[in-house]
């Protein structure tokens, strides 16, 4: 049985990554854009292009952004001088506006994966 191609094996350094959507844990769904496969990326908004740093240690794989190439609107400077080096705050680099949609995302998925609850888009 072979199950799906290991993250190792991929691109480690991947330009030209499109961010999709919120996901849930503070982290957006991207598409990788010659596989087509999703993975997840911290730190990222909908709509940015970033290049992409894949990371596998033992069996746990991730994603980070060293560079965002098209950033959104909705990107601020995080307040915090740690930011970068800290990982406390996901979403300091997010504007209240965007905070608060994303928080609305992952209420309105979790209430319709698991009580059957349609929540209607403001």
């Amino acid at each position: 049985m072979t199950g799906p191609e290991r993250t190792d094996s991929l691109p480690r350094i991947q330009p030209g990554v499109r961010v999709e959507r919120w996901f849930g844990r503070s982290r957006c769904l991207a598409v990788d854009p010659d596989r087509g496969d999703g993975f997840l990326v911290a730190r990222t908004l909908p709509g940015e292009t970033v290049t992409v740093e894949r990371v596998v240690d033992g069996r746990r794989r991730s994603a980070f952004a060293p560079a965002v190439e098209t950033s959104s609107p909705e990107r601020i400077d995080p307040y915090c001088p740690h930011y970068d080096r800290c990982s406390g705050c996901d979403l300091l680099h997010v504007s209240a506006r965007a905070e608060l949609e994303y928080r609305r995302t992952v209420v309105a998925e979790t209430l319709s994966r698991h009580a059957g609850v349609a929540v209607a888009p403001e």
